[in-house]
């Protein structure tokens, strides 16, 4: 509706250039390819937004100082800066993910994507669990996690070295694509790329989804790569073996006497940075190994552990 709003007022010779979507979770790459041909830059949160975070009189700063050194770009790139000093240190604390999107730059981005679905087409089903725990380690957003931050799903797939080269090259040509296309991201928390996408816990389409959102599934094939995923979690039991459940980092239950289901959940999503790094304890005695972590290859995670002097 919004995207068909503007795109009569492009019919009426009112082109816009910015379009500020102040709301939460506006910062979808769904979103934002159904209004790329209604204005040349958008501008959203991945995250849910702080209350504050789109005050337009700081945001005008830099319009009324500089009026004719502005080009639209560099004027959203300083909404998004204006942002970082104002607003997100204060009233998000890092947590809000304002960015700004040169809206001609998708259709690169939807292709690479449409590519990357149909490398992963016909992967195995360990190598669809990995995708869930790349899922997993990735920033979630929206209070039933159901959008992924984009960039940072993608290069942890790019790094998972037990996938094929294909699928890997294929999904780190996704996050190259993303990269001109985010021309200004603030500072947040966790590694947020500058666009989200739906990708719920599970896996699995809607029709409403795929309503809402016809051309960028037509172009991207995006539906298809959820609806492969729902049944990821399903392995004959017979043939998973408590070394693999184990290095997969999965927590697995009974679904019934023939399968498991493995549900991937990251217990350490917040401790991607070292102010946030995830207390393990206190460690005491001798002899103590700590063979590996469940944390995906392409993410950074920072721990900690109190080790008593005299022990």
């Amino acid at each position: 509706e919004v995207a068909l709003a503007l795109e009569d007022l492009k019919a009426q010779k009112l082109d816009l250039e910015i379009l500020r979507l102040d709301g939460c979770l506006t910062g979808t790459l769904e979103f934002a390819y159904e209004l790329r041909n209604s204005a040349s830059y958008t501008m959203g949160s991945e995250a849910i937004s702080g209350a504050g975070s789109g005050t337009y009189l700081t945001h005008a700063q830099a319009l009324r100082s500089y009026p004719h050194e502005q080009t639209p770009e560099l004027l959203a790139i300083n909404m998004v800066r204006d942002y970082d000093v104002n607003h997100g240190q204060y009233d998000g604390h890092y947590k809000d993910t304002l960015s700004a999107i040169k809206t001609d730059k998708l259709a690169d981005l939807a292709s690479a994507i449409s590519n990357f679905v149909d490398q992963a087409a016909t992967v195995s089903q360990e190598d669809r669990i990995r995708f869930d725990v790349a899922r997993e380690f990735a920033p979630l957003y929206g209070g039933g996690s159901y959008t992924i931050d984009l960039g940072s799903f993608m290069l942890g797939v790019s790094k998972a070295t037990a996938l094929s080269q294909n699928v890997r090259n294929a999904a780190l040509n996704v996050v190259n694509k993303l990269k001109p296309a985010v021309v200004a991201k603030s500072n947040s928390e966790l590694p947020a790329g500058g666009l989200s996408i739906y990708y719920p816990r599970g896996g699995g389409s809607s029709s409403a989804y795929e309503a809402s959102h016809s051309q960028f599934i037509k172009d991207t094939k995006w539906d298809q790569f959820l609806s492969r995923q729902v049944n990821a979690g399903k392995k004959s039991e017979e043939n998973l073996g408590q070394d693999e459940e184990d290095n997969l980092g999965q927590e697995a239950s009974k679904n019934n006497s023939k399968n498991k289901i493995l549900t991937v959940f990251d217990w350490s999503t917040t401790s991607q940075s070292k102010v946030n790094a995830f207390d393990l304890g206190r460690l005491s005695g001798s002899n103590i190994v700590i063979p590996n972590f469940a944390i995906n290859e392409g993410i950074t995670k920072y721990f900690k552990i109190f080790i008593p002097y005299n022990d």
